[in-house]
C-alpha cells in the first residue's frame, strides 16, 4: 500500500511544480499581473463578504476565498512580481485618474 502512495505523491508533487511554473510564467509578463490583479479584485480579495443575504453572502465568500488562495500562490511563487504587480496597478490607477481629472476639466471649460 505505501508502493501505490508513492506513484500517486510523485505525480501531485510534480502537478503542483507544473502550476507553480505556469503561475510564474503569467507573473512574468506585464499582461499577466493586469490579469491576475483583475482577478484578485474581481473575485473580492480586499471586499468584505457580509451580506444579509445568506445565499448571497456564501457567494462572497467563496469568490473571496478563491482570491485568497490565488494571492497566496502569488505570494509563495514569487514574492516580488506581487510587488511589481502592486506598482503597475497603482501607476496604471494614477494614470486614469489623472485622464479622468482632465477630461473632467475639459468638460467645465466647455
Amino acid at each position: 500500500m505505501n508502493n501505490a502512495a508513492r506513484p500517486d505523491e510523485k505525480r501531485a508533487r510534480e502537478a503542483a511544480r507544473k502550476a507553480d511554473a505556469d503561475l510564474l510564467c503569467v507573473m512574468s509578463d506585464e499582461r499577466g499581473r493586469r490579469f491576475i490583479w483583475s482577478e484578485l479584485g474581481r473575485n473580492g480579495l480586499h471586499r468584505q463578504t457580509y451580506s444579509p443575504n445568506n445565499s448571497e453572502q456564501s457567494f462572497n465568500a467563496g469568490e473571496r476565498n478563491a482570491a485568497i488562495k490565488l494571492n497566496l500562490d502569488v505570494m509563495r511563487v514569487s514574492p516580488e512580481l506581487y510587488l511589481t504587480m502592486q506598482a503597475e496597478a497603482i501607476a496604471d490607477a494614477k494614470r486614469e485618474a489623472d485622464i479622468a481629472a482632465a477630461q473632467a476639466a475639459e468638460e467645465t471649460e466647455d
